[in-house]
Order: structure tokens, then sequence, then C-alpha cells
């Protein structure tokens, strides 16, 4: 009995074998008569397939409904014979689905090119200069209100007072040195600019910067401004601080026509801001605005205008005395001691006086 089950077993397989059929065939392009190789062939709702190989050639097992696909094709379904199959694929445009990306496009910190040192976009690997530069991202995260915030974080760099003035590389570099998209000129000395309107701060270090028209060997701060965009985009910000730093900022920017010819871009910032000396205030306006026409691919004209107004105190800084002749006492006075403060100067004068008859009668 289990003899009988055996031979019917091979039987029906043997049968099974006969009736499945060999399929053959050759894939290739219809245009250039050329063999894919890769290309997919499957047996329609079936887990039967293979792909096709260099000559373009396939072979399996089976009936029914062939299709045939491949990256940049049409896809091809036709009835399988036991013949061989000669298939074309015809070429077509593929079409990618569009994909919206909301956000920064990079958050790095760091920018891998420059435009200071050669007026063009250049690699920083390929520059054969010094360069810090300030991204947008660390202006922003950083939360630097003012030119001096953002450009403490380059190396070499460091402010030199409370005023609009730094020291590079040891050097002192007063508002001369100080660019606005590659063009020199005339800075706040007493008081910093804002950065509302700022795209990145490049600073090229070392006497390169004579490039820039600059008289200062320590090196240039160049400032890029925000240039107008294609895309819709409106920001408003609000921030407050310590000394009483209250700050406003907008930021517009799109298309003006359908064909995104014409752009526009609108910077505004106010703000205001106390110190920690007596009687010391920064109240600064801005407004930025910009616009660009991109009649084609190869052509841009960009117009912009920045108005800044900035009223603010002097701050010479705080004085100190000495308890005897030759020394000098740091905390003498108050660091809140504000020296052009209203009705302190005759104060100022009788401690000096008194201090000065103190070290002449201890002599």
């Amino acid at each position: 009995m289990k003899k009988f089950y055996t031979i019917t077993f091979l039987f029906v397989l043997f049968c099974m074998q006969v009736n499945a059929q060999t399929i053959r065939g050759r894939v290739v392009d219809t245009d250039t008569k050329s063999p894919i190789y890769g290309a997919s062939v499957q047996l329609k709702s079936t887990n039967i397939g293979t792909i096709t190989d260099s000559l373009g050639n396939f072979s399996l097992n089976g009936e029914g409904i062939l299709e045939i696909s491949y990256v940049g094709y049409q896809k091809y379904v036709i009835p399988a014979t036991a013949s061989f199959m000669d298939i074309q694929l015809r070429s077509i445009s593929p079409e990618l689905q569009a994909v919206e990306v909301i956000g920064r496009k990079a958050q790095d910190y760091n920018s891998a090119y420059s435009f200071s040192a050669t007026k063009i976009a250049i690699s920083n690997l390929e520059l054969p200069q010094s360069l810090g530069t300030i991204t947008k991202e660390l202006i922003a995260d950083r939360q630097a209100f003012q030119l001096a915030d953002a450009v403490k974080v380059v190396s070499g760099v460091t402010p030199s007072s409370f005023y609009n003035q730094y020291n590079i590389r040891g050097i002192s570099q007063n508002e001369e040195g100080q660019i606005i998209n590659g063009m020199r000129t005339r800075q706040f000395y007493f008081i910093q600019p804002l950065t509302s309107n700022i795209e990145r701060v490049e600073v090229l270090k070392g006497p390169a910067s004579i490039t820039m028209s600059s008289v200062d060997p320590g090196g240039s701060i160049n400032m890029v401004t925000k240039k107008p965009l294609a895309e819709t985009k409106r920001e408003i910000s609000l921030s407050a601080g310590s000394f009483s730093t209250l700050r406003a900022t907008l930021d517009f920017t799109g298309a003006l026509n359908d064909s995104k010819t014409l752009l526009y871009r609108l910077n505004g910032a106010y703000q205001e801001a106390k110190s920690y000396r007596d009687l010391v205030n920064n109240n600064s306006f801005l407004l930025s605005p910009s616009f660009t026409y991109k009649p084609n691919e190869k052509t841009s004209v960009n117009v912009e205008m920045d108005y800044e107004s900035i009223n603010g105190n002097l701050d010479r800084g705080q004085p100190i005395f000495g308890a005897k002749a030759g020394e000098t006492e740091l905390n003498s006075t108050p660091i809140s001691l504000n020296l052009g403060a209203p009705k302190r100067l005759f104060c100022i004068q009788r401690i000096y006086l008194n201090h000065h008859a103190f070290a002449t009668n201890s002599t």
C-alpha cells in the first residue's frame, strides 16, 4: 500500500513538471535595441519571478501574465507563452514625488564656504587665508543682538571696549575695517550695529584684508545681509533680557509676481536697553528693505537700503582711586558709577580732590 502512494505521488509530480511550461525571452530598449540588464520579470499575482542577465535574457517556469518593469521604463504586461519572447521597453522621463521640507536646510554652525576672501563662493579648504564665519543659525541660537555678541566666538577676535571696536590678532580694529557685502562703509563707532538683517559674518584675518580696502592689518569684518527669497516666509520675534532689554524684529520675504522674477525682503528691528552703569541707554531702530530682479537663471539685480538710527550714551569706564600714593583700589567706586551722568560731575570732582589731599598728607 505504501508503494502505491509513493508511485501516485511521483506520477502527480511528473505531470506537474510536464504541464509547467518554461518561459524564455529577451528584454531590450525600444529605441536603441540594446539589452536591459536587471529588469524585473514576474508572473503577475505570484511570487515567481527573475531578473534579466547582462544580455537581457531571462528564463522561468510557470504560466499566466508576465509583468516586466525597470526604473526609467514604462511597465510592460503580456501573456506568457512557451515560445521565445522578444520584449521591448519604452523609456520614460522619471517623475519623483514632490517632497516639502520645512525648517533649516542646515543646522550646522560651521560653514564650508566663504565669499569675503575671493569675492566668489569658495570652499574654505581651498582658501589659503585665515577666515572665521558666523552663520545665521549661530547668531539666532546665541541671541546675538549686536555685532560684538556674534564676533567674539571667532578665535583671535575680542571686543576692545563697550563700543563698536574690536581686537583682531592683537591689533585694534576700528569701524573702518567693517564691511557690508564686501563694500567699505562708515559704521557707528560708539554703539554696535544690530544683527537682525545679517545672514552671516565673515572675519578675514591678517593683512589679506587689504582686498576689502581696509587699512587694519589685524583683519576685516564683513557683514553679509539677508537677500530676498522666492518662497514666502514671514517671521516676527520678541525678546527680553537683563538691564531692561527689549527687542522686536520682523523678517518678511517672498515673490511679488507669479513668475517669481521680482522678489522682496523686509527686515526691521527695534531695541531699547540699559546697562549696569547708571543712566546708560542704547536705543536702536533698523529698517532694511531689499528687492531682487531675476529675468533668467544667470542674471540677478539686487537693490538694498539700510536705515539704522542708534541713540546711546558714552561709557568711559569706572574711575578708581588709591588709598595710598602709588596704589589703586578697584573697589573705591561702585561699578554702576557713570562719570557722564547728570549731577555727578561735581561729586566726582570732590571725591577726586579729597583722595588727592589724603594722598598728599600721607606723604
